[in-house]
């Protein structure tokens, strides 16, 4: 059983469970709570399908590009599982999965026991804070 995580989109989260032919899928809109909801929308959703997390057995992650603070999610997310559970984990770049067969090609990706690192577009957007430009300036 693969588990698929997406929150490449900063105002959306998508879950979807491959287990041999069959697909569940999640797709919801969080508004700005994505890092609030996401737990619990994995949680409900895997709750919903009666579908342990002991079961899950690879975990596909989409890794980018995207929002930095959404992508960065989705990457913690998949990693603190794939350690906990012991299991394997593939990374995706931003690709839309649109049909029924497009989320069952992921079972045919390579999996390891790595981290995934996040892939982003551009540099992060990072600035000083404002009192570090405070303390420069003295």
């Amino acid at each position: 059983m693969i588990l698929y995580i997406n929150t490449s989109q900063r105002e959306r989260v998508e879950f979807a469970i491959i287990k041999d032919r069959e697909v569940f899928l999640l797709q919801r809109n969080t508004g700005l709570k994505q890092s609030e909801q996401a737990l619990f929308l994995l949680d409900s959703f895997l709750k919903k399908n009666k579908i342990k997390l002991s079961n899950i057995k690879r975990i596909v992650i989409n890794r980018g590009p995207g929002s930095f603070t959404a992508v960065r999610l989705g990457i913690v997310l998949a990693n603190t599982l794939a350690l906990a559970l012991k299991i394997s984990i593939v990374g995706i770049y931003n690709q839309e999965l649109r049909s029924k067969a497009d989320y069952l090609k992921l079972s045919g990706l390579q999996f390891a026991k790595d981290f995934i690192k996040p892939y982003y577009d551009r540099q992060p957007d990072i600035t000083k804070s404002k009192k570090e430009a405070r303390i420069k300036k003295s």
